[in-house]
């Protein structure tokens, strides 16, 4: 049987930021908190952004290749007396920071990473798809989307909210949705954020993860303080001016 392929969803009216806001706080929500929805979009704009950058599989086993040769051809160069002489008196400082150890080192490293099983199969070659690699530290928008509904929760809710929460699900997936994101696949879409929501949890103390999230969280104390995010002025500029739908979708 031949595999259905993944489509994107039929197009529906993506929520506003103030049906997003609704979702976090169904009573008394604050007039601020569409405007700074619409001021957080902007880093999920470059997080899909960055993504569509980042190199497939076999891209990145190519690049680490490519990183190896060179580096192999400059240990090699490095060590000519002639070649590294003129190198040395093209410009000041000499380069004598540049040791054929670490072009050696860059080489092994690079050698090493290419048979990473996040890029390589048990049989030897390159795992199979399009996908990304699960580079450690490097996370897909939708995480770092589920991320910041997690300290939107936890602002708002006291605590954090469970894996398979299905509000905070339906959070998600109506921001994604009303930050320009594409929702596709088949299927319950807030069954999808699960995965996400597991990978925020899982890397609570990863280095790159927690420094985000702690500069959402300053950003939220600074705009409850303030009323307003620092240097906004979008749709809901001046804040109170939101207008809040009574239905929203996800």
């Amino acid at each position: 049987m031949k595999k259905q392929q993944t489509t994107d969803r039929p197009l529906v009216k993506a929520p506003t930021y103030a049906d997003v806001a609704r979702l976090i706080v169904p009573k008394d929500t604050p007039e601020w908190l569409p405007a700074q929805l619409e001021w957080w979009a902007q880093g999920l704009g470059h997080d899909r952004m960055a993504d569509n950058l980042r190199p497939t599989k076999a891209e990145t086993r190519e690049r680490l290749v490519a990183i190896r040769e060179a580096s192999r051809l400059l240990q090699r160069e490095l060590n000519v007396p002639a070649i590294r002489s003129l190198l040395d008196t093209a410009k000041a400082p000499r380069i004598t920071s540049i040791s054929t150890f670490d072009m050696r080192d860059l080489a092994e490293r690079a050698t090493l990473a290419c048979s990473s099983p996040l890029l390589m199969g048990a049989t030897g070659e390159t795992k199979r798809g399009r996908g990304k690699p699960k580079v450690p530290g490097v996370f897909d928008p939708k995480v770092l989307c589920a991320a910041r509904v997690v300290e939107l929760w936890r602002h708002f809710r006291g605590g954090e909210p469970g894996v398979g929460n299905l509000k905070a699900a339906a959070v998600a997936q109506a921001y994604w949705r009303a930050s320009g994101g594409r929702s596709t696949g088949y299927g319950d879409p807030l069954n999808g954020w699960y995965a996400h929501f597991r990978v925020v949890r899982e890397n609570k103390k990863t280095a790159s993860l927690m420094g985000l999230r702690l500069m959402w969280r300053r950003d939220l104390e600074q705009t409850v303080s303030r009323g307003r995010p620092p240097w906004y002025e979008g749709t809901y500029f001046p804040p109170p001016k939101a207008k809040f739908r009574s239905s929203g979708t996800a």
